[in-house]
């Protein structure tokens, strides 16, 4: 469909379609067609009753008519019309496949095309690990709404940070630019690819590192100064949490925690768990970021488990306010935070982090501890 968008006049598109069609239809069926002009419809509808033959219809990018021509509503109406007296209910229809990235369902006030079953990103099933995309439409929304758009801005943050939000996906009016809601927002960038969605939970999330590259990237020239130095500053963190210097780390984790409080509620355990993700942004190149690790005695705030080859230690977090770090390090101590880290060995460093609530200058505390599993013994004989 997008190269008939673009060889003809948008009062053409479909007429151009029916001619390319026709001409081959001719060619293969030329016993069943007359000297008479007649549309594609009858066309196959005469082939059908002659030869009792169905057909398949393939349709790529059959939503691109209303992605590239949002503004001509008389013309997705007239698209949509020709769709349905082509495919609906038509004897000669075996299967009509499309693909595309917008829904089918509804447009508005218009449904047209209510004889599909719809695959969607909402509900990926089988699909899911095959979706993620990363070209530039996430930029451009992104931009379009400053990225601060009821609520939208706190939501990417918590995503950046490896969380999930919930979002109801029904308020989306399946069109690139009517937009009421965040929810809308964030329903069609799940449609396009660009963030994952659970239907269980009714949450959506960044499915990939490669597509956190592009939220990066978006942001880079979106007016989101605050959370960019964060970004920028997160590699010199981790070299400093490596070599366990508390100090400088307890002086990145409060610029981190400032900086998203600006959007998140900052005496929020959960602002300060997306605080320190954002923090440790770089380690996503060298670690795989767990939040709420469940260890059998509670649940660990954020783990940095190394990729292979990495040659880096374990990270073990714990967070805590109105309460010391040294208490953050004995939490993880007491309840055996490291064996949830099953086939795990070599180092871990134990990483205690807190920060008073009635200090006004919210001052971080850290202290880091550098642990050593031992490697665990291979079994014997039976």
């Amino acid at each position: 469909m997008q190269q008939f968008l673009i060889e003809a006049a948008p009062e053409k598109v479909t007429e151009l379609l029916e001619q390319e069609v026709l001409r081959e239809l001719r060619l293969a069926y030329a016993g069943c067609f007359t000297g008479e002009s007649i549309g594609l419809a009858s066309a196959l509808r005469r082939i059908y009753t002659a030869t009792n033959r169905q057909f398949i219809f393939l349709i790529d990018e059959w939503d691109c008519v209303m992605r590239e021509r949002q503004e001509a509503e008389w013309l997705q109406k007239q698209y949509l019309d020709y769709l349905r007296n082509l495919l609906k209910d038509q004897p000669f229809v075996a299967l009509a496949y499309m693909t595309g990235i917008l829904p089918v369902k509804k447009y508005g006030q218009h449904s047209a095309l209510n004889m599909f079953w719809e695959y969607s990103m909402i509900d990926q099933g089988i699909f899911e690990e095959y979706t993620g995309f990363t070209e530039d439409e996430v930029k451009a929304l992104c931009q379009r709404f400053d990225m601060d758009f009821d609520g939208l801005r706190s939501d990417i943050i918590q995503m950046l940070g490896g969380g999930a939000v919930r979002i109801n996906t029904r308020s989306f009016q399946n069109d690139m630019r009517t937009f009421k809601t965040k929810d809308d927002v964030l329903t069609l960038l799940i449609h396009l690819g660009y963030l994952g969605y659970d239907p269980r939970t009714r949450e959506a999330f960044i499915p990939n590192k490669e597509i956190i590259e592009e939220f990066e990237n978006a942001m880079s020239v979106g007016g989101w100064a605050e959370i960019m130095r964060v970004l920028n500053a997160s590699e010199q963190l981790l070299c400093a949490t490596l070599r366990c210097d508390g100090e400088y780390v307890a002086a990145g984790l409060d610029l981190a925690h400032r900086e998203a409080s600006s959007i998140l509620t900052y005496n929020d355990e959960n602002s300060l768990s997306c605080a320190i993700c954002l923090a440790y942004y770089s380690a996503r190149h060298y670690y795989r970021l767990i939040r709420e690790l469940p260890t059998g005695h509670g649940f660990a705030d954020v783990v940095f488990l190394p990729l292979p080859a990495s040659g880096k230690p374990a990270l073990v977090v714990e967070l805590k306010y109105d309460q010391s770090a040294v208490t953050a390090i004995r939490q993880i101590k007491d309840r055996h935070y490291t064996q949830a880290l099953i086939g795990y060995s070599g180092e871990i460093l134990l990483i205690g982090v807190s920060y008073d609530k009635s200090d006004p200058n919210k001052q971080h505390q850290c202290i880091i501890e550098r642990l050593t599993l031992p490697e665990t013994p291979s079994p014997g004989p039976q």
